[in-house]
């Protein structure tokens, strides 16, 4: 189906008979997205930046969300923004794509089903075009997607919200339940609260004695032991660790190039220019001034006449730029100053021409354009990206691939002994790892991290034999134990460390418990406040809270605690509460129960409220579970190079 194929062959009129939870804006389709699918599978096809069971995302629908993401802090933020805001961003989105696609999985499965005429309608009602055959492909040019891809998008989205709507129709709560919901929501209290960190009392203590620390060894000696640990070495194997020894003929990768020039391409909104900045400051005189800007025109007249920009930008430039000849890199309008702005994308009319003096709230510039976007980049500037993307997007790339995996993983088998892996990880170009440090049954391993199953399996293997592969992570893997520490009761030099930690540890909580409860007996809150300062705890005020809102003073969320002030009397002292943290004591200040003639007036919006939070959230868990199966059996598989391309824009900005 295509938007501009079905106006002008149906008597398409623009349709009010349905409302949506998500707005079918052009802007929003890049914040929520669509899974991009038919009523079959995998319309995408095989390039892909998530797959899914069949289904899949296209790498340049990441890329399009990611840059609109980065826009959106930067517009919102302004001054603020720091690039540790867009850390792994594009990691996180790819893997929102996923939790999308099980979702219209789900739906379909159910179901649902969206017709040509409701995307149709959606679109039109969304964009309120006058001239569909026109105003839709220039939507779609600005967005970088073909009509198919936008289409799905939408019918994606169209598939979500009815799941949404499904149980939402199908939820029900009780009157027990919902007044529950509400009287938790609704009813809130204030507190003078104390918190008694053990840790805070720790240089408050005196400090255990060495011949403490061995009386308590001769104590429970016979009780302490040193578990058996290990060091192993290892090889992991998987398709994205073999893919470097996949060799593309040339030939082929300029062929995947031409037929995807658009993926390449910089957006059409965007230029890329250089400047020579000459700073201005609040005490500078006009006079000042007239110089300054006399001396930015000769700079100008000197590029005008021939001279290489970049030298003129190293030579006068007060701008951080200058290091990199002027070099701004590519930008959209939103991201200059409108003076800036207005000369890069009105007053430069092609490749090359030069302007000045611009004057800004930072100074005078000359600024030079040097790319206007909309065009596909040279294939040398991005032959490494392409020969990337075919490993995950090419269907005969992506088979050799397998086919290379496949020969990888039976040599992997078939090695033996320790020559044999050394000559074999040499010849696939993969690493040896040794993990040197010594690790038991319940340490993580050097390198791994926690591993219930390969943990298992080191402790199970023979010293000094390769172990056959394992599954792991995408992947198999084969250890081998190198050296074998026995368990032994343990001597007071290898528990001296622990006892010391766990006296220490002892005597600050009884030290902050005896604190709390010299509080603790304190009923008057002018009292309350006097005593906790005389006891070196600070008595800090709450805001009004509800019994699910998280505690301050550094208690945070802590349920438990926070019911047992909601269900005290004003005026009254609580505690001592016991925290994992130390100990916590509260002065009741403030409490304001629910009022039930406002409950019967808000009950009917409240509960439709809640529906729509308790319907989200099952859908979530459905998707969760579902997830985790699809994860078993590694039907899900990422695009990783593409998005660590993108994650390390913000490293390489920062």
């Amino acid at each position: 189906m295509n938007f501009l194929k079905l106006i002008r062959n149906t008597s398409f009129v623009k349709y009010a008979l349905w409302t949506v939870i998500f707005a079918f804006l052009a802007l929003i389709f890049f914040v929520w997205g669509g899974a991009g699918q038919q009523e079959g599978r995998g319309l995408f096809g095989a390039e892909y930046v998530v797959y899914v069971d069949g289904d899949t995302y296209p790498p340049h629908v990441l890329r399009q969300r990611y840059l609109r993401q980065v826009a959106d802090y930067k517009r919102y933020m302004g001054d603020s923004f720091n690039n540790d805001f867009i850390k792994d961003m594009a990691a996180r989105l790819a893997d929102s794509m996923v939790n999308q696609l099980i979702m219209c999985q789900i739906a379909r499965e159910m179901g649902m089903t969206v017709g040509d005429k409701e995307i149709a309608a959606t679109i039109q009602k969304a964009n309120q075009f006058e001239n569909p055959g026109e105003e839709y492909p220039e939507m779609l040019s600005r967005m970088g997607l073909t009509p198919e891809e936008f289409e799905s998008s939408v019918r994606a989205d169209l598939l979500m919200d009815k799941l949404n709507s499904l149980f939402e129709d199908t939820t029900v709560l009780g009157e027990e339940e919902l007044l529950r919901r509400y009287t938790e929501q609704n009813e809130r209290y204030k507190a003078l609260v104390s918190f008694a960190k053990t840790a805070g009392f720790k240089s408050k203590i005196q400090q255990p004695t060495e011949e403490e620390i061995l009386a308590l060894y001769e104590a429970e000696k016979d009780t302490l032991s040193v578990p058996e640990k290990r060091t192993i070495r290892f090889v992991q194997i998987s398709e994205v660790l073999i893919r470097k020894n996949l060799e593309i003929p040339e030939a082929e990768v300029k062929a995947f190039y031409e037929s995807h020039k658009d993926q390449y391409a910089t957006p059409a909104d965007q230029r890329r220019a250089s400047h020579i900045l000459l700073k201005t400051n609040k005490d500078m005189t006009e006079e000042d001034k007239q110089v300054l800007e006399k001396k930015v025109e000769e700079i100008m007249d000197r590029a005008l006449a021939g001279e290489e920009f970049a030298a003129l930008a190293g030579q006068y430039s007060e701008d951080s730029s200058a290091a990199k000849g002027g070099d701004l890199n590519w930008f959209d309008r939103s991201r200059m100053v409108p003076p800036f702005a207005e000369a890069v994308f009105d007053t430069c009319k092609k490749v090359g021409d030069i302007v000045g003096p611009v004057e800004t709230r930072f100074g005078y510039h000359v600024v030079k354009l040097t790319g206007i976007g909309g065009q596909p980049k040279p294939f040398a500037d991005v032959e490494a990206q392409v020969r990337s993307q075919m490993m995950v997007g090419d269907p005969a790339t992506m088979e050799r691939l397998k086919e290379l995996y496949e020969k990888a993983r039976q040599e992997f088998e078939a090695v033996l002994d320790e020559a044999g892996m050394n000559q074999y990880a040499s010849d696939w170009q993969l690493k040896v790892t040794p993990v040197t440090r010594p690790f038991d049954e319940d340490d993580p391993i050097q390198g791994i991290g926690l591993d219930e199953t390969l943990t298992r399996e080191v402790f199970a293997a023979e010293k000094d034999v390769w172990v056959p592969p394992l599954d792991f992570r995408n992947g198999k893997i084969r250890f081998v134990v190198n050296t074998i520490e026995e368990s032994h009761p343990a001597s007071f030099e290898e528990v001296k460390g622990d006892l010391r930690i766990r006296m220490v540890e002892e005597r600050a909580e009884a030290k902050a418990l005896e604190s709390v409860e010299a509080l603790a007996a304190v009923g008057e809150r002018e009292a309350f406040e006097k005593k906790a300062g005389e006891l070196g705890i600070k008595a800090e005020e709450t805001s009004s809270l509800r019994s699910i809102d998280s505690l301050p003073a550094g208690i945070g969320a802590a349920p438990e605690i926070a019911e047992k002030l909601m269900a005290s009397e004003v005026g009254t002292t609580v505690g001592p509460i016991e925290h994992e943290k130390g100990w916590v004591v509260a002065h009741i200040t403030d409490h304001v129960k629910v009022d039930p003639e406002k409950y019967e007036e808000q009950k009917q919006q409240f509960a439709q409220r809640e529906i729509q939070t308790l319907a989200t959230q099952m859908i979530n868990d459905l998707v969760a579970e579902r997830r985790v199966l699809l994860e078993e059996k590694e039907a899900i598989r990422f695009n990783q190079e593409y998005i660590e391309s993108l994650d390390r824009v913000a490293a390489d900005k920062g």
